[in-house]
C-alpha cells in the first residue's frame, strides 16, 4: 500500500505500508450489509488482506479507507486498486527500472517477479515488503518524473482499465459521478446497454500465494426455451492447477500454505462465486452435467451462487453457473470477470434447449 499525495500540479509518494502493520479488527470496522457477511463473512472488514473478498469496490474503498486512518489517522480522499499485469502494461511505457535491491523490473518479469519470484528469493515477509516497496517506488519515481512515453502510458493505463486492474473509488460524491458506470468504478453488476450483465469472481480459499498457478477459461451463452421469452443464462468456468506436480515439496511453504488453512500444500482452492443482474433468478450450479451443493444467495438486488472448488497440481475442473432473466440474451461482453495473469478472452457458450440441463 501508499499513500499518494497531489497540490499544486505535482504527485508525490508520501508513505508505504504493507498488511503486516495493520491489526486483525476484532469487528468490521465499518458496518457491513448483511447480504456482505453471509457472503464472504466479517473478515471483509477486519483484515486489509480481505477488503476485496467482495466484488463491490466501493465497499472494498470504503472499509480501506476507514482501516488506513485507524491505523494512521489520516483519512484518504481516494482509494486505487491496480494489479501487477497492470503493471506490466505501465512498464511498457517506461522501459526498465532499476530498483534499490539490484534488480531490473520491466513488462516481460515484473508480473513473475512480483508474483511469484520474490516469495521463493525472500522467505522471511519482511524481506518482501522492502522488496516490494522498493518496486513500488521506483515505478512511480519514473511515471511521476514523466519519463514515459505518453501515447504507451494511456495505452497502457486504458487496457488496464478494460481488464477491471485499475479500479478508483473517490470520498467525493461528484467525483465518484464522473466514473460511474465505467469499468474504473468496480460497480456490481447491472444493465450493460441493451443486455445485462453477470459476474465471475475468484477469491483465493488457500491462504497462500498459489494462485500465480492457476489458469481460468470462462464461457458464456444464453437461449430461449419457454413461452414466455425467458432466456436460460449460464456462464460456465474453468480452472486448472498448473503447478508442478511435486509443488507441494518443491515450492516453499510462503507459496504453498504449508496446510495452514487446511488445504494439501500444492493445492489451490479458490472461492467461485456468480452474480447475475437485477431481475434475474438463481437456477443453480452444475460440474460435469450434475447439479452441486452451493451457497444460493443475494448482493443488493442480484441472484449469487457460491462454491468453492480444490484442485491437486495437474488437476482441473468446469463449473456451469445458471440463471433464468428476461428476454435479453447474453454473450462474452457482458461478463465481468475478475482478472487474472492470463487473461483468457471470454468464449461464447453454445447452449440449446436440449443442452440446458437446468
Amino acid at each position: 500500500m501508499a499513500l499518494v499525495h497531489t497540490e499544486g500540479g505535482k504527485i508525490e509518494l508520501t508513505q508505504q505500508s504493507s498488511s503486516s502493520e495493520f491489526p486483525h479488527y476484532t469487528s468490521p470496522v465499518i458496518e457491513l450489509p448483511e447480504e456482505t457477511r453471509g457472503l464472504y463473512g466479517d473478515l471483509v472488514g477486519e483484515y486489509i488482506q480481505d477488503v476485496t473478498l467482495t466484488p463491490n469496490f466501493d465497499l472494498s474503498a470504503r472499509i480501506a479507507q476507514q482501516m488506513w486512518k485507524e491505523r494512521y489517522g489520516t483519512r484518504v480522499d481516494g482509494v486505487i486498486s491496480i494489479d501487477p499485469v497492470a503493471l506490466s502494461y505501465l512498464l511498457e511505457a517506461t522501459g526498465p527500472v532499476d530498483i534499490a535491491t539490484g534488480d531490473q523490473l520491466s513488462s516481460d518479469n515484473v508480473v513473475s517477479l512480483l508474483l511469484n519470484e520474490a516469495y521463493i528469493r525472500y522467505p522471511e515477509p519482511a524481506e518482501q515488503d522492502a522488496f516490494f516497496a522498493a518496486s513500488a517506488k521506483a515505478v512511480f519515481d519514473r511515471v511521476a518524473g514523466g519519463e514515459v512515453d505518453p501515447t504507451k502510458l494511456i495505452e497502457g493505463f486504458a487496457r488496464a482499465g478494460d481488464e477491471r486492474r485499475i479500479l478508483v473509488w473517490n470520498d467525493r460524491e461528484d467525483e465518484r459521478a464522473i466514473l460511474a458506470g465505467t469499468t474504473l468504478a468496480g460497480e456490481l453488476v447491472g444493465e450493460g446497454g441493451d443486455s445485462p450483465q453477470i459476474g465471475m469472481f475468484l477469491n483465493d480459499s488457500t491462504g497462500s500465494k498459489m494462485d500465480y498457478y492457476l489458469d481460468v477459461k470462462t464461457e458464456v451463452g444464453s437461449v430461449a426455451c419457454r413461452k414466455d421469452g425467458m432466456q436460460n443464462i449460464a456462464v460456465e468456468v474453468s480452472i486448472t492447477n498448473t503447478a508442478p506436480l511435486d509443488a507441494g515439496t518443491l515450492l516453499p511453504a510462503y507459496i504453498t500454505g504449508d496446510g495452514t488453512y487446511g488445504v494439501d500444500p500444492g493445492n489451490i482452492r479458490t472461492m467461485l462465486t456468480a452474480y447475475g443482474a437485477p431481475g434475474m433468478v438463481n437456477l443453480g450450479v452444475f460440474k460435469d452435467d450434475q447439479a452441486v451443493g452451493a451457497h444460493s444467495a443475494a448482493d443488493s438486488g442480484r441472484p449469487v451462487s457460491q462454491v468453492t472448488a480444490e484442485l491437486a497440481p495437474g488437476q482441473s475442473a468446469t463449473y456451469t453457473f445458471a440463471f433464468l432473466g428476461d428476454g435479453k440474451g447474453v454473450g462474452p461482453d457482458d461478463l465481468q470477470l475478475t482478472p487474472s495473469i492470463n487473461m483468457n478472452e471470454t468464449s461464447e457458450l453454445s447452449l440449446t434447449c436440449e443442452s440446458a440441463l437446468w
